[in-house]
């Protein structure tokens, strides 16, 4: 959808100049506020979804 496309858009830039620069507790901290509101039924963990760069 055009969110999804403008968020890419502007997501892009940051990842593409520093690739490495993935926050894993942040994104398990987002896991963790979706599985208590219902969003997910299963909380994964991010090392197992993030891409390890070096």
């Amino acid at each position: 959808n055009e969110l999804n496309k403008r968020a890419w858009k502007d997501t892009l830039p940051r990842f593409a100049s520093r690739p490495a620069a993935v926050d894993l507790k942040r994104y398990d901290d987002y896991g963790k506020f979706m599985l208590e509101h219902g969003i997910i039924s299963e909380l994964p963990a991010a090392k197992d979804y993030n891409p390890t760069l070096n």
